[in-house]
């Protein structure tokens, strides 16, 4: 069982080096909740075209992870919405029914336990690591 207080508060950080972003909170519970170790990529700073161009790269690549209709504990919630002619993305942790999330802008935010319908504006889909 996860002890989500573990994780809420944690501070956004775009780099990964004080706090996590959304793919940097999915990897630290994966690798402590499950101990597993899931693909890091980043993106080459921090506007909404590289943060794009590093999800697209590390999704089209080989990345252990099938796409499923129900979620699950632990599963990777891919976010996914339109601003203008660019994609944006974002992930979070499916459990317990709700997602938890790094939600932030550069250096100010922080890890978030919301339920599904904070992002009736998104696309979703679910991922399970394999």
């Amino acid at each position: 069982m996860i002890d989500i207080l573990r994780y809420l508060g944690l501070p956004y950080d775009i780099h990964n080096d004080v706090g996590v972003n959304c793919w940097g909170l999915y990897k630290l519970v994966k690798k402590q909740e499950q101990g597993i170790d899931v693909l890091f990529f980043k993106a080459e700073d921090s506007s909404v075209a590289a943060i794009s161009k590093a999800f697209e790269s590390g999704l089209s690549g080989r990345h252990e992870h099938v796409k499923t209709l129900e979620p699950s504990d632990f599963d990777l919630v891919l976010l996914r919405k339109r601003r203008g002619s660019r994609c944006i993305y974002h992930c979070g942790v499916w459990f317990g029914g709700k997602i938890l999330h790094a939600k932030g802008s550069w250096q100010t935010g922080q890890v978030w336990y919301e339920p599904l319908t904070a992002f009736s504006d998104w696309h979703i889909e679910y991922w399970r690591h394999v």
